[in-house]
């Protein structure tokens, strides 16, 4: 059987039928994705078969690893890296968590990361930012309850409405 050999339009390479791309990695490949605009942190992927479906050639690394070490995780959990550094792939620093878990955690590093970045705003008139706030629905609250349950635009026209 003869390679039929064929040019890109405005390339001037030939490329053989069934030659392997140059983007082609084995089986054993590992690659780290860098962190972006849909992931917070780098994560570690490594190849596990050629052929079947796209989505399921490629693995996290920390899921390959634990699943060697401890089984498959069951439905319904992830894994959390101890030490925060997604690149750490050891068993040691792998934790089997719920997603529900997962969401409190988040939720906790989140808040700190926001209280750190705003400390300046989160401390008004030598309040924490909470009692601020607090006080700030307190006086919306006293605000309405003047009006008499609601503001007296929205009586107005509701009035109107009415007619």
């Amino acid at each position: 059987m003869t390679t039929i050999e064929r040019t890109a339009p405005g390339c001037n390479l030939a490329v053989k039928r069934g030659a392997d791309n140059w983007r082609h990695k084995p089986v054993g490949a590992i690659l780290i994705r860098p962190a972006g605009k849909h992931r917070r942190r780098p994560h570690v992927i490594v190849k596990v078969r050629d052929g079947g479906p796209e989505n399921g050639r490629w693995r996290y690394l920390a899921v390959v690893v634990w699943e060697r070490a401890r089984g498959r995780l069951p439905a319904g959990w992830c894994l959390w890296f101890l030490n925060r550094d997604s690149l750490d792939c050891r068993v040691e620093n792998l934790e089997a968590i719920t997603l529900a878990e997962r969401l409190r955690r988040n939720m906790a590093d989140n808040h700190e990361t926001w209280l750190v970045n705003n400390r300046p705003q989160a401390v008004a008139n030598g309040k924490k930012y909470w009692r601020a706030a607090l006080d700030a629905r307190r006086v919306k609250a006293a605000r309405r309850k003047r009006n008499g349950g609601f503001n007296a635009e929205h009586a107005e026209n509701a009035e109107e409405n009415t007619r």
